[in-house]
């Protein structure tokens, strides 16, 4: 009878001891006895699991380290450290775009509010434009009546009182609906004397040529935002070119504009508030009346305010004129 080979191994000195370095061995040798005795593809399968079981673990070795895999690690942090600098940055624009929005939207919510303001007073103006056309035409009739009664005196002297107390009526409505008329005007200002250098300008253009006075003539450095600006088509052209005109949105920036206008004198340039068409004929004729008294008193000075002509004499101090309504005469207002 033979010898059995894990007998023989034994002997051998194969499992002796129980030296710990020789256990590996001993695992081996019992895996192959076993083996022997079953299927193939299970037998196969079981020195696989053995074989896993002796190396303890199976990893991947990425190699050892390289110059050029830590340059590649260093570049990837700094490209890292680069995006979130953007994305902050990115970040803090939105958040800025976010309060100029928030600032833009609150600005139309005011500009609407005073828009629908004017909306009712233009339409509570509307009532009064249709009943001074009505004081017109009962003018109209007074003036036919007052032709054809001439016999009678006394009727002729109560037509005239009443011809001039709808004069007086039609004066005051007329005050009323110019006095509204100038509220809507009293952040303009109007620029004279900018050169246009085509017949077609944008409201761009226009703005960025008033911004330009404002930094270079008057020395205006803080930001200053305008509702709208645009050349006057329909005004008549002062030293060769069209007036611009510029609507402001804080009245404060058009005063500081206004009280500075005084540093384009003799240059080609001028400033000048917007008036009414009517406002703008009284000053005409308060202007006048000032140079008629500067002519016979050269040392006179005045001044015209709003539809006020304020005269500084020598001798006799301020004196205050306006124009009379009705015949359009200047007549000295009581002090």
């Amino acid at each position: 009878m033979g010898v059995d080979y894990l007998v023989h191994r034994r002997r051998t000195g194969v499992f002796a001891g129980g030296d710990p370095g020789r256990k590996k061995p001993y695992v081996a040798a019992m895996m192959l006895h076993v083996i022997g005795k079953l299927h193939l593809s299970l037998a196969v399968k079981i020195c696989l699991a053995g074989l896993l079981l002796l190396s303890g673990n199976v990893e991947s070795n990425p190699g050892p380290r390289t110059r050029a895999r830590d340059d590649e690690n260093v570049s990837l942090t700094k490209d890292i450290a680069s995006i979130h600098e953007k994305l902050d940055a990115v970040l803090q624009d939105t958040r800025s775009m976010n309060s100029k929005l928030d600032n833009l939207q609150a600005r139309m919510d005011n500009f609407e509010e005073d828009l629908n303001d004017i909306r009712q007073q233009m339409e509570d103006e509307s009532g009064r434009i249709s009943e001074l056309e009505k004081l017109k035409t009962d003018l109209n009739e007074l003036k036919i009546n007052l032709g054809s009664q001439e016999s009678s005196k006394s009727s002729t002297t109560s037509l005239k009182a009443s011809i001039f107390n709808m004069e007086k009526s039609i004066d005051l409505l007329a005050r009323e609906k110019d006095d509204l008329e100038n509220r809507s005007r009293r952040n303009n200002l109007v620029f004279y004397g900018i050169e246009q250098e085509n017949d077609i300008e944008n409201w761009e253009e226009s703005e960025e040529k008033v911004k330009n006075v404002m930094r270079q003539q008057l020395g205006i450095d803080k930001r200053v935002e305008f509702e709208r600006v645009h050349r006057l088509s329909n005004a008549p052209a002062v030293r060769g070119w069209k007036p611009i005109i510029a609507r402001f949105v804080n009245f404060k920036d058009r005063t500081l504009t206004l009280t500075s206008a005084f540093k384009l004198k003799d240059t080609e340039l001028s400033i000048g508030e917007d008036f009414s068409k009517r406002l703008r004929h009284i000053r005409s004729i308060l202007f006048n009346f000032g140079r008629s008294l500067r002519t016979e008193n050269p040392d006179l000075k005045f001044k015209v305010r709003y539809d006020k002509l304020i005269v500084y004499e020598p001798n006799n101090g301020k004196i205050a004129y306006k124009v009379d309504g009705c015949e359009e005469k200047v007549i000295k207002m009581n002090s």
